[in-house]
């Protein structure tokens, strides 16, 4: 392999991500990335090198002699990096600087006003901005610095951020259903498949989160459609008459409207709502952010519509 191009940041840390976990499908989970994209960044990285860094092999990865080299390296480049990046958090974050508060879809409708209110104080030190997006989306905003906190299911660890438990939930069948039965009435996760699905990508933390919970017990889901939008999904349940598996609250306005039901599943297929914030930012903001969520959240949890339990 002939050395060509430049090696990106993005590079050392998903090469990182594997030398560590020993195994690509273990660091894509961590990253929250597709393994193919993830296998892409390595071997880029490689042959911008020119050497061989990894050792592939049945059971997973091993470093190379040249890996191991280059590892404890890059790692020092990276702690160079996050010194420097602190070194002038506080020259960025005076009073009135912005938060970008990245919120999920199920956040986003059941929080808004309350965030939206309780951020928008213009006299106040902070203002925090909200931007909707699923999970995945809203991790790499926070490592690619672009968000300064998130509402995240089940974040896992991570040197560049760290994550407070807000509250779990369990997650729902929602549709339009001719068979008997009454909202909220509760089904057995082996009656799964006789519902045809709309899910989101193979890659979306939520829906790996589903599979995994519904392979645990010996079922294999029909899943019709794979989208993402929330509008879009809308409209499949409630036009074709597919169902999908998602927080009560998310589609809590039209189950109200009576324009679809929700059927609990036993056993709980449940997640975990974490608040996850980056480590540069400054200790006051990001009280002022994690406080904000909590508020937020205890409010919900009194008023008791939707089945989140508070951590």
């Amino acid at each position: 392999m002939a050395p060509t191009g430049s090696i990106t940041l993005r590079q050392l840390r998903y090469f990182g991500a594997v030398a560590r976990a020993r195994s690509f499908s273990t660091a894509a989970r961590m990253l929250n990335v597709s393994q193919p994209a993830l296998g892409l960044q390595v071997r880029e990285l490689e042959a911008r090198l020119g050497v061989q860094l990894l050792a592939r092999h049945a059971r997973g990865v091993e470093l190379t002699a040249v890996g191991q080299v280059f590892l404890a390296r890059s790692e020092e480049v990276l702690e160079t990096l996050q010194r420097a990046q602190d070194s002038v958090a506080e020259f960025r974050t005076q009073p009135g600087r912005d938060i970008l508060l990245g919120v999920t879809p199920t956040i986003g409708r059941a929080l808004f006003e309350e965030l939206l209110l309780a951020s928008g104080d213009p006299a106040g030190a902070y203002v925090v901005i909200l931007r909707e997006g699923l999970t995945s989306e809203l991790l790499r905003l926070l490592r690619d610095g672009e968000a300064q906190a998130a509402f995240c299911y089940d974040p896992p660890a991570d040197p560049l951020y760290g994550s407070w438990p807000l509250f779990e939930e369990d997650l729902v069948l929602v549709g339009r259903f001719e068979s008997e039965g009454q909202p909220g009435d509760t089904l057995n996760i082996g009656d799964l498949p006789g519902y045809p699905l709309a899910l989101g990508a193979r890659q979306d933390a939520s829906r790996q989160a589903i599979e995994r919970c519904a392979a645990a017990h010996g079922v294999t889901l029909n899943v019709r459609v794979e989208i993402a939008p929330i509008s879009l999904k809308r409209e499949m349940l409630i036009r074709r008459g597919l169902s999908t598996i998602v927080p009560y609250g998310l589609f809590l306005p039209e189950i109200l409207a009576g324009q679809l039901e929700f059927r609990r599943i036993q056993p709980s297929i449940r997640r975990t709502m974490a608040l996850a914030i980056r480590r540069d930012l400054p200790e006051a903001a990001a009280r002022h952010v994690l406080g904000l969520a909590r508020d937020a959240v205890a409010a919900e949890v009194e008023r008791g519509a939707l089945g989140w339990r508070l951590l």
